[in-house]
């Protein structure tokens, strides 16, 4: 064993792989927040099934008007975020990024939505499929609804930017 000043690098054991702590790994995972302009965007999830499909095809139907509001965020800037959430279990359950423009053409996979039989789809990558844990949801208000509750915002409705960026970091990794 060494000890003193060259003890650091001797001391490492090559059977153990370096990894970053779990909280440095949430920080490098949401540097984007920090340095790039981001708009939020709650989706209502209505059943797991529909958030299960969104899941698999990487889409979420929406409707004419949702389509027209998410395109010019989209066009605004760099990360346009979408905070779904399951109102009868009062559950930020995901978190995706729209990918590109909305446009005509694209499969719809649950018709029960709004917007499902008019080939209004908003591609996705997701960032999280883990629910937010229900105290810190319960803790989330959206500024831009009258501080209600981020769990009782409207469908398509935005929120505020700090509460938007605090939700995201409360995703589990």
């Amino acid at each position: 064993t060494t000890s003193g000043a060259g003890a650091g690098p001797q001391s490492l054991s090559l059977s153990q792989p370096l990894s970053i702590p779990k909280e440095e790994k949430k920080v490098v995972q949401h540097a984007f927040l920090d340095t790039e302009k981001s708009r939020f965007f709650v989706l209502h999830v209505r059943s797991a099934k529909d958030f299960s499909q969104a899941v698999s095809s990487c889409q979420w139907p929406t409707n004419i008007s949702s389509k027209l509001k998410l395109n010019e965020a989209f066009g605004t800037v760099q990360n346009v975020l979408f905070l779904f959430v399951d109102v009868s279990k009062l559950q930020v359950c995901g978190c995706a990024r729209m990918e590109a423009a909305i446009g005509k053409g694209r499969a719809m996979l649950a018709r029960r939505r709004p917007g499902g039989g008019s080939g209004n789809s908003i591609p996705l990558k997701w960032l999280s499929q883990k629910a937010i844990p229900k105290d810190v949801a319960l803790m989330l208000k959206n500024k831009w609804n009258d501080s209600k509750l981020l769990v009782q915002t409207r469908d398509g409705q935005e929120v505020d930017t700090e509460t938007g960026k605090e939700a995201v970091r409360s995703f589990p990794q």
